[in-house]
């Protein structure tokens, strides 16, 4: 069994302006940016990251709508 590694859009934002600033300071492309800052946080590519964000951006929708729901699958194999 894997392991699913979920971003939320909160450090997506954060990990997207920290690239910015290091675009401009490093003066370096935006795509090569993006890149060292998704190594720094742990990831191969910076398609990983944005990856590990989609499995929560339903949830996070939800969320937001005030609307969620959470149960334990064993619950429902009774």
């Amino acid at each position: 069994m894997g392991v699913t590694t979920v971003v939320s859009s909160k450090t997506i934002q954060q990990l997207k302006q920290k690239a910015k600033q290091n675009k401009r300071t490093q003066s370096i492309a935006h795509n090569e940016a993006l890149q060292c800052v998704a190594q720094e946080a742990g990831f191969v590519s910076w398609h990983l990251v944005t990856q590990a964000n989609f499995h929560l951006l339903a949830a996070e929708k939800e969320l937001k709508s005030g609307v969620i729901i959470g149960m334990d699958v064993k619950d429902g194999m009774e």
